[in-house]
């Protein structure tokens, strides 16, 4: 998974989704997503995984994208320290 401070929300593929989370079920976004280059971001639905570093525990919405892009770990107001 790629750190992007620029990117508002978490993103990850359908292929990571898979993968890691086969049981979890998405909720509807209702959101739009688009890239740096104003270009659309299918967004298939979202869930709220708990994530660990080190010492810190937070639950963070997370958007399932279609295809196979890259996963990002953008900026949200439930911060982790990523010293």
């Amino acid at each position: 998974m790629e750190l992007d401070t620029g990117a508002a929300v978490t993103i990850i593929s359908e292929t990571t989704f898979r993968k890691n989370w086969p049981n979890e079920r998405l909720e509807k976004s209702g959101v739009s997503l688009t890239t740096y280059t104003q270009q659309e971001v299918p967004v298939l639905g979202v869930f709220q995984p708990t994530v660990n570093y080190d010492d810190q525990c937070v639950v963070r919405l997370v958007f399932l994208v279609k295809g196979n892009g890259p996963d990002l770990f953008g900026r949200d107001p439930r911060k982790i320290r990523l010293d």
